[in-house]
């Protein structure tokens, strides 16, 4: 394929074609700087002017580095499908494409008018898909905004985990993965404030907003003298005992409960607070035929059973 010099002003980016980032390395800079640009881009005629298919990074490097020109491989119009189905599968072969890398491409395909219902198992192949019933709910995740497709990527978030951000509007889903991005909170970790916040709301009918008002989360987000993994336990804390009103007292009791219990140090007794009416989650780590002795006889001791008895009656 001919390689032209293209002037840069005749280039556009089209976002709808893009599945990567945008940025670029400084390593890729360095390396324009000193040999220009080596590996040519890839545009399509657009009239007078063209759009980029491939070489998005290199483009705004020379765009950044003031370059009047760019080398650049025409694509023929007839040839775009199959050169960018080509693309993706050369990328997928040294880098695993996430969920919304993989809802941009569909979307691209539907741009460029592939009818991948014609030949459905090559196309969901190409992006990795298990089946065409996904193929609405990875797209779906492109409606989200900005910052929350940003922490999907960054996280490389499964799409099962994305289905909490459904929950909520745009406004909460972006306070949510500031809050997340800010502390370093991975998506499990975040379902979970998300629904510990889902149900305060719903309880006492209040805004979330004003939630975290009340909690005073900006504060702690601001307190210097805090690690992120400190403003996130106490956050995190803030939550449940405002979800769990009577935890405080019960993790009181418990103190003493495990004195009374005397408990080996295989077993970790703690409340189970993620029930409506908490139980006592009993977690033990067996090592051996001994180990599993001493855990019968342990419960087989009426004292044990009395005082997990007074436990329950207590919540």
């Amino acid at each position: 394929m001919k390689i032209h010099e293209i002037s840069l002003k005749r280039i556009s980016e089209n976002d709808e074609l893009r599945f990567t980032s945008p940025g670029f390395s400084s390593k890729l800079k360095e390396s324009i700087s000193h040999l220009g640009v080596v590996n040519p881009i890839y545009i399509i005629s657009k009239g007078e002017k063209y759009q980029i298919l491939a070489g998005f990074k290199r483009f705004n490097c020379a765009l950044t580095l003031r370059h009047k020109t760019i080398p650049a491989i025409i694509v023929k119009q007839k040839e775009t499908a199959d050169f960018f189905c080509n693309l993706v599968l050369e990328h997928f072969s040294y880098h695993t494409l996430n969920i919304i890398e993989k809802a941009k491409i569909i979307q691209i395909f539907n741009t460029l008018g592939i009818d991948w219902k014609e030949d459905n198992k090559n196309y969901l192949k190409i992006i990795d898909i298990p089946s065409k019933k996904v193929v609405k709910e990875v797209v779906k995740l492109l409606e989200h905004p900005k910052q929350v497709q940003d922490y999907i990527e960054t996280y490389d978030i499964s799409l099962k985990q994305t289905e909490i951000f459904h929950t909520f509007n745009t406004e909460v889903n972006i306070l949510f993965v500031n809050l997340a991005a800010e502390l370093g909170i991975r998506s499990v970790e975040l379902a979970k404030l998300m629904t510990l916040v889902e149900d305060i709301a719903g309880n006492e009918s209040v805004a979330i907003d004003d939630i975290f008002q009340d909690l005073e989360v900006d504060s702690i987000l601001r307190n210097e003298n805090l690690s992120k993994n400190q403003k996130k336990q106490e956050i995190t804390q803030r939550l449940k005992n405002r979800r769990y009103t009577k935890l405080r007292g019960w993790n009181d009791q418990l103190e003493h409960f495990q004195k009374e219990l005397n408990t080996p140090d295989f077993m970790h007794v703690s409340w189970d607070s993620y029930l409506e009416r908490p139980g006592v989650a009993v977690n033990i780590h067996i090592i051996s035929v001994h180990t599993m002795e001493a855990i019968v006889e342990f419960f087989s001791r009426k004292k044990v059973k009395k005082i997990f008895r007074r436990m329950l009656d207590i919540v």
